[in-house]
C-alpha cells in the first residue's frame, strides 16, 4: 500500500499537479483518498501517453504517404528521362554505325 502510494505520488510530482484539484474532487467520497487521487492521476497519465502515441503514429503515416508519393513521382520522372535518353542514344548510335 505504501509502495503504491509513493509511486503514485511520485508520478503526480513528475507529471505536474495541474489537474490534481479535478482529480481530488472525484475522490472526496473514497475511503483511501490519497490512493484514489494517485490512481486517477495514473489513469490520466496513461490516457495522455496513449493520445500522444496515436498522434505520433499519425504523423509517421502522413510522412510516409508524402515521402512515398514524392519517391513515386521522382521514379516516374527519372524513368521517363532514362527512356528518352536511351531512345536518343540508340538513335545516335544507329546513325553513327549505319551512317544514316
Amino acid at each position: 500500500m505504501r509502495k503504491s502510494l509513493l509511486i503514485g505520488l511520485g508520478i503526480i510530482g513528475l507529471t505536474g499537479i495541474s489537474s490534481l484539484p479535478a482529480l481530488a474532487d472525484e475522490c472526496t467520497n473514497s475511503s483511501d483518498y490519497d490512493a484514489c487521487v494517485a490512481g486517477k492521476k495514473i489513469d490520466h497519465t496513461g490516457h495522455a501517453a496513449h493520445d500522444e502515441a496515436a498522434q505520433d503514429t499519425q504523423h509517421v503515416k502522413n510522412w510516409g504517404n508524402r515521402t512515398g508519393k514524392t519517391l513515386d513521382n521522382w521514379s516516374h520522372e527519372t524513368g521517363h528521362k532514362m527512356d528518352r535518353w536511351s531512345h536518343k542514344t540508340g538513335s545516335d548510335m544507329n546513325k553513327f554505325f549505319t551512317g544514316k
